[in-house]
C-alpha cells in the first residue's frame, strides 16, 4: 500500500532480517524482478510500472529467503572497528546522542573494549547503566560476572 501511496524512487529497508510477512516478501520479489506492483482492488487487479532501487540494510541475513537475497547481488560487508575506531565511536555516540561527558563516554568506550564488545549498542547500555564515571566500574564488574 505503501508503494502505491508514495511510488519511492529509492526504498531503503533496515533490519531486513526483522521483515516477518510473506506478503511483504513477495512484493519485494515482485518489485525487484518485474519493476511493478500490482495492485489488487475488489474484483480488479492492476499491473502498475514502478522503477525503484530497493536497498536493504541487516546484522544477520542468513535467515533471508534465497530468491530475495540473489535479486540484491553480494552483500556488502563491513569489517569489525579497530580498538581506536571503536573508542572513537562510543565517544562520539555517547556525547552527541546522551549528553554524556567525553571523559566518561571515552571511559565506557575503552570498559566494553576491556569486556570483549565491540557494540556501540552495548556501550550505550554500560552507559546508561552506570549513569557516571564513578559507578562505571561496578556496572563492568557486574557484568563480567555474569558473563
Amino acid at each position: 500500500d505503501l508503494l502505491m501511496l508514495y511510488r519511492p524512487r529509492y526504498l531503503i529497508l533496515d533490519e531486513i532480517e526483522t521483515i516477518d510477512n510473506p506478503r511483504d516478501y513477495a512484493v519485494l520479489l515482485h518489485l525487484m524482478e518485474n519493476e511493478e506492483i500490482i495492485e489488487q482492488k475488489f474484483r480488479r487487479h492492476a499491473r502498475v510500472p514502478l522503477t525503484t532501487w530497493v536497498f536493504g540494510a541487516g546484522n544477520d541475513t542468513s535467515s533471508l529467503p534465497a530468491p530475495l537475497k540473489s535479486r540484491f547481488g553480494p552483500p556488502i560487508r563491513f569489517r569489525e572497528y579497530r580498538s581506536d575506531e571503536f573508542v572513537d565511536v562510543v565517544a562520539r555516540v555517547l556525547t552527541v546522542r546522551e549528553s554524556l561527558s567525553e571523559d566518561f563516554a571515552l571511559a565506557v568506550g575503552q570498559a566494553c573494549l576491556d569486556l570483549g564488545t565491540r557494540d556501540v549498542r552495548e556501550a550505550i547500555r554500560v552507559a546508561r547503566r552506570a549513569g557516571r564515571k564513578e559507578d562505571l566500574a561496578k556496572v563492568v564488574d557486574a557484568l563480567r560476572r555474569r558473563r
